[in-house]
């Protein structure tokens, strides 16, 4: 995934279950966690040289 900001906008958008906003990780990622109608977890994600957030990866 090239942009996963624009792919947050999208499906934000749409009305789409956004579990996590795009956030930067320690692992050198930028990811976004949402979650489609059957309850399934979706994480989306590119790589980044930005550091971390911070944040937690939401797993609840």
């Amino acid at each position: 995934m090239a942009d996963v900001d624009a792919l947050f906008t999208e499906f934000k958008a749409k009305g789409a279950r956004i579990r996590q906003a795009p956030t930067n990780f320690s692992w050198g990622m930028r990811e976004m966690n949402i979650e489609d109608p059957d309850g399934h977890r979706l994480r989306m994600g590119a790589a980044t040289n930005e550091p971390s957030d911070g944040v937690p990866l939401c797993e609840d």
